[in-house]
């Protein structure tokens, strides 16, 4: 079996972990100190302020979700739920050696615009090496 394979498997397993139906309603993880839970078109985030990055990203998805013609963003952007936070910016990924890896896929949101865009916003990333962006992720 393929690491992708294995990887898909397991997202799909961990997402039908989550059974309500409307993300409103989704089953989330233990909130701890310190977390910032961020509701967005599509998906639910845990921020952590400290390290700049999501703890976790929570999303229901369904097979006529992946369908869809919303077009992806040409850059990501600060996420304007954080104003009062710090939070990553497009510079800090430039030259640095990494790349921004959604931690939600953009390929999952197709199916409404403003999914997608939120996707883009730079809570929804992680830094990431360019070879498992663009391949096992």
């Amino acid at each position: 079996m393929s690491i992708k394979r294995l990887f898909t498997i397991l997202a799909l397993i961990l997402l039908t972990s989550f059974s309500m139906s409307a993300q409103k309603n989704l089953e989330l993880p233990k909130i701890k100190s310190g977390e910032i839970i961020i509701r967005h078109t599509g998906h639910t985030l845990s921020y952590n302020p400290v390290w700049v990055l999501p703890n976790w990203v929570a999303y229901e998805l369904r097979a006529e979700e992946l369908e869809g013609d919303a077009e992806r963003a040409r850059y990501f952007s600060p996420d304007p739920l954080l104003e009062k936070y710090p939070r990553a910016e497009h510079w800090h990924f430039t030259n640095s050696g990494w790349v921004r890896g959604h931690m939600i896929p953009a390929g999952d949101l197709k199916y409404n615009q403003e999914a997608m865009n939120d996707s883009f916003y730079t809570s929804n990333v992680c830094p990431m090496n360019m070879k498992v962006n663009n391949s096992i992720w």
